[in-house]
């Protein structure tokens, strides 16, 4: 029951995202900050769809600049996929917002991709630079914790009610015995 406590303290809103994003998606997304925050413009153009590409090929060294000067950490804090089919060669839709941070500035950006077979195509990006941390990263990190206490509540919960089924059904054996041995003696 301890065990089970631990992992469910462990559990936390952005390590559900994290579960169901899939590891291709993250290294994507993570290249995608990386590339931005470089400058590459080889590899943006590579990746986003060619009509923004047009529009905003212009607005990617802006973007860079809006990154912590550190190394930072990236992580994603919002996760969406809409797909109308299922199967490898399904429409998919994706939406990413991702955190950069290196702890006295903060980098939000928001990806939405399109794939068909193959590798995605980046239909829509923003970055935004900000001195404290975003709105979106703040109330994850709450809905987590709220999660994490109402788990340990509920675990608290079974753990009574199943002390109490135990002492009721050794209470009822206890008299039955003693009714028992009372008519024998």
């Amino acid at each position: 029951m301890m065990l089970f406590a631990a992992m469910l303290a462990a559990c936390t809103m952005e390590g559900m995202i994290d579960r169901m994003v899939g590891e291709e998606d993250q290294a994507f997304v993570q290249q995608f900050v990386s590339d931005m925050r470089e400058g590459d413009m080889e590899a943006l153009e590579a990746v986003i769809d060619p009509d923004i590409w047009k529009e905003s090929a212009g607005e990617f060294e802006q973007a860079a600049a809006s990154y912590p000067e550190g190394e930072g950490e990236t992580r994603i804090i919002s996760y969406s996929m809409n797909s109308t089919s299922l199967g490898d060669n399904a429409p998919t839709n994706k939406e990413f917002t991702l955190v950069t941070t290196d702890d006295s500035y903060w980098t939000v950006t928001r990806i939405n991709t399109y794939q068909r077979g193959g590798s995605p195509t980046v239909t829509a990006w923003s970055v935004e630079g900000m001195d404290e941390p975003p709105a979106e990263m703040e109330a994850l990190e709450t809905v987590g914790t709220v999660l994490t206490v109402a788990g340990i509540g509920l675990l608290i919960f079974v753990g009574i009610v199943i002390w109490l089924v135990v002492f009721l059904v050794r209470r009822s054996n206890r008299k039955s015995r003693e009714r028992r041995n009372a008519g024998i003696s």
